[in-house]
């Protein structure tokens, strides 16, 4: 029997994704950032998303933190 991920964390969502740390029994620990969507035929995750190993998630920091540099300079209803 394969054992099933784990559920480090959750955080609450953005939107319709989901962000949550993931360790995966014989692999390595994920941050997972996935849509989720609830209607009326389904309910959970779906395969759009992305799992971030944790040695690049430093490097996703750096990222969003030029991304919020750059928006943050950007005037009010300016296109970037």
């Amino acid at each position: 029997m394969r054992n099933a991920p784990e559920v480090l964390r959750e955080w609450p969502p953005i939107g319709r994704y989901r962000i949550r740390l993931i360790a995966r029994p014989g692999k390595e620990t994920v941050l997972d950032i996935r849509e989720y969507v609830e209607g009326e035929s389904f309910e959970g995750f779906t395969r759009r998303g992305i799992a971030i190993a944790l040695d690049d998630v430093s490097k996703l920091n750096g990222i969003v933190s030029e991304v919020l540099a750059h928006v943050e300079r950007r005037p009010s209803g300016g296109t970037p």
